[in-house]
């Protein structure tokens, strides 16, 4: 079970000295049958194109006594992958299997394997050696590795069998994945069929799609029409016959009621639907649109009372979600004609809803019965987040400085975390080198991925926000916005400006503006 490789091949000086009747090595390619025992010995000593067969196929050919290579260290010539495969030398022809691997499948066939001793234990260094075989990037495609994996899965499944009947409470397949592991062969070495329920070393394989199972790796030997499933050309995915395949999602028939599209004809589960249209036919509130969509340009401005003074905000949640199709349907029909949804290349498997401009009071109303009625398939998680813009029309270059300091003052960010739900990152960051005559200095907005984006046209953005989990701590962040931009306007106090950018004196100030800012004024009570 050692590994035969190139090197070990030319300490031998490049003869294949092991008998076996469908193994032999000719030299030149023109070996004549009638040399005698003196003429095929000089050639030996001197050859140049050596091949070695196996079956009377070519396996492998290489040089050895060209004018460089005082040596006589193998220059490979030719690889026959193909029909190594085919004659159980190599397990797969894929760029992995070299001479390496063919000569070692070669070595092995003339020296068969043997893992255990005469008393029926297992020699000692088994394990190592399938660690070395498995991680190699020469020999892994060897016939042996797979033999010896074999072996090992058996070893492996007998060690589980005897955990089961001791009592132990294990699922099998993390059982082998954590013995592998501490052998240091993680799945970039193996993958495991689910179709004939058997492990194999990676290189021989094929991904699919396989129904429920989803992107799966099988052998290439495995063919799932064998097992019920029949590949459905138009979504290139193998299908079980109860199974229906719709909007990147497998579904068992039986568990759905699929309907046709009134707009198509095409078949389509009914709750993913609208009024019996599918998600392609419905209108732009159920669609999920591009990044780049202007939703200001989509749907109208919304305020109680319109005045040249009136602050507009813009929100944007992001979500991931458990079934994106259920979920645009039941978002469209809870903020039609109020928000949109847009792709964003920060989430994996969802969207962000995208609002209008709106005035406070406005977003309140909506979102009060959106959150009451929160589709069950939306989830938040570590990379979401919530945007906030505000219009600047209404903002003077005073008021957006103290917003810029506010939001960028180290001493501030025990409270800025606290109303954010989270820690500055990446995508949101305080400078405390933002001070009230940024705006001034900075004509271009300076970096976008601040704590307060200052690069948009019409509006200014705060980036910091967690998405909220409920209508409670939405109220409040958005109140928060509302409530820094009228803090921040001008003669709004007269304190020192050094003192109106600092958390305690917003605090207070909100303290007496309560009734404006309730859920606000709530999440502030306690805060030291």
């Amino acid at each position: 079970m050692k590994i035969f490789n190139i090197t070990e091949f030319n300490k031998l000086n490049n003869i294949f000295r092991f008998q076996h009747p469908n193994i032999r090595q000719t030299f030149w390619t023109k070996e004549e049958p009638y040399w005698d025992s003196e003429t095929r010995r000089d050639v030996m000593r001197n050859f140049g194109l050596s091949t070695l067969w196996y079956k009377d196929e070519r396996m492998l050919q290489f040089y050895t006594n060209d004018e460089a290579n005082g040596y006589k260290k193998l220059s490979i010539y030719n690889t026959n992958r193909e029909r190594a495969k085919e004659l159980g030398v190599v397990i797969s022809s894929n760029y992995n299997t070299n001479a390496n691997s063919i000569i070692d499948g070669l070595y092995h066939i003339a020296n068969p394997p043997v893992y255990y001793n005469k008393n029926g234990s297992l020699k000692k260094g088994f394990w190592g050696q399938l660690t070395r075989r498995m991680r190699s990037n020469n020999v892994s495609q060897s016939w042996v590795t797979q033999h010896m994996f074999d072996e090992a899965i058996k070893l492996i499944l007998t060690d589980y069998t005897n955990l089961i009947t001791e009592g132990h409470v294990i699922d099998l397949r993390r059982h082998v994945s954590s013995v592998l592991s501490d052998l240091e062969i993680t799945t970039q070495y193996y993958y495991y069929d689910p179709l004939t329920e058997k492990y194999h070393v990676q290189g021989n394989g094929k991904n699919v799609y396989l129904g429920a199972l989803g992107r799966v790796r099988i052998h290439a030997n495995t063919a799932p029409e064998n097992y019920g499933y029949t590949y459905n050309e138009r979504y290139q995915v193998y299908l079980q016959p109860h199974e229906f395949y719709h909007n990147h999602r497998v579904y068992n028939r039986n568990e759905v009621n699929i309907i046709e599209c009134r707009t198509c004809g095409t078949e389509v589960v009914d709750v993913e639907c609208v009024d019996g249209v599918c998600s392609s036919c419905v209108d732009s509130a159920y669609k999920i649109h591009s990044y780049s969509t202007r939703v200001e340009g989509m749907l109208k401005f919304k305020a109680t009372k319109v005045k040249p003074s009136t602050v507009y905000l813009g929100c944007e949640l992001e979500y991931e979600t458990i079934n994106r199709n259920r979920a645009q349907v039941d978002v469209g029909k809870l903020l039609h004609g109020h928000a949109l949804m847009k792709s964003d290349g920060s989430i994996r498997n969802g969207f962000e809803i995208v609002t209008c401009p709106a005035t406070l009071d406005i977003h309140l109303d909506v979102f009060k019965k959106f959150y009451d009625n929160l589709p069950p398939d939306l989830k938040i998680e570590k990379n979401v987040g919530m945007h906030v813009h505000i219009s600047r029309k209404p903002l003077s270059q005073l008021t957006l400085g103290k917003m810029a300091e506010f939001l960028n003052r180290l001493d501030n960010k025990q409270f800025i975390h606290h109303i954010a739900g989270r820690i500055d990152n990446s995508y949101a960051r305080m400078d405390s080198g933002r001070t009230v005559t940024f705006p001034w200095k900075n004509r271009n907005g300076g970096d976008r991925y601040n704590a307060l984006n200052l690069n948009n046209q019409n509006t200014v953005e705060i980036r910091l926000f967690a998405t909220p989990i409920d209508y409670k701590t939405f109220a409040m962040r958005l109140q928060f916005c509302q409530a820094l931009v009228d803090y921040c306007q001008p003669a709004q106090n007269n304190l020192p400006l050094k003192q109106q950018t600092f958390y305690g004196s917003f605090i207070n100030w909100v303290r007496q503006e309560r009734y404006s800012y309730p859920e606000l004024h709530s999440h502030l009570k306690g805060f030291n």
